[in-house]
């Protein structure tokens, strides 16, 4: 006569070897006490790893052992020290308890390489800084004292020039410098006639990279002397280029 089932499945059970040994414990930090989570918990025979857990909010682990013998854990997280703690026997269907203290220790970075790279000017643009370095008799306004004085308009940057006035004119503004006279105006390096125009029609404070004033011909660059001497002085004006 066949046995019903539920006889079969009772007699692979009690056929069935009993539950495998277990190692549980805590994880504390030396000194406070309080539980470490997330630490790399590692059971060890000779040096080989045979399971492998994490802590969890309580600090606690269990891990199922599946022969009895001596073991190790070893423990690791990031701010801790690592420990090795000393070897412990785990007996045929026994449980064993483990509590363990981390060290908190110093943790060592990488170190961290700012690199900086030098915009790249074209000969003009590099040519007016060696002129701002070189402290010539014109006066400058490079592109971070453009950007604190957050202007709206070209000739707002000028009227606290000294020797430079902002008229009005029938067409809108125009710089004069002392009694009245109209500077030459030059635009990345070519000469600029205004013909009337008003200085903040050509360019804004926000596309300049840097401004150089001159108020007499013998004070300017000589290679913007042109056919003529610009006897009331110059202004010229660097647009930036974005990098």
């Amino acid at each position: 006569m066949r046995a019903p089932p539920f006889l079969l499945l009772l007699a692979s059970l009690a056929a069935a070897p009993a539950a495998a040994q277990v190692v549980n414990g805590q994880l504390l930090e030396r000194g406070s006490d309080r539980p470490v989570a997330g630490a790399s918990v590692e059971l060890q025979v000779g040096g080989d790893a045979k399971a492998r857990v994490l802590t969890d909010t309580a600090g606690l682990f269990t891990i199922a052992v599946e022969d009895a013998g001596r073991y190790r854990v070893s423990v690791q997280r990031v701010g801790y020290e690592p420990i090795l703690s000393a070897s412990f026997l785990v007996e045929r269907q026994d449980t064993t308890h483990v509590l363990l203290r981390l060290v908190a220790g110093t943790i060592l970075l990488a170190p961290v390489r700012a690199i900086a790279e030098a915009r790249s000017l074209p000969p003009t643009l590099v040519a007016f800084y060696d002129r701002v370095e070189e402290n010539r008799a014109g006066r400058f306004i490079t592109r971070d004292r453009l950007d604190q004085r957050g202007a709206m308009r070209t000739t707002d940057l000028l009227r606290t020039m000294a020797g430079m006035r902002i008229v009005n004119t029938r067409r809108g503004t125009a710089l004069r410098t002392r009694g009245g006279c109209e500077p030459m105006i030059f635009m990345d390096g070519m000469q600029v006639p205004l013909n009337g125009m008003s200085l903040d029609d050509v360019v804004q404070p926000h596309n300049l990279e840097g401004i150089e004033i001159y108020s007499g011909p013998s004070s300017l660059p000589p290679s913007f002397v042109r056919v003529r001497a610009p006897a009331c002085g110059a202004v010229l004006f660097w647009t930036k280029i974005e990098n």
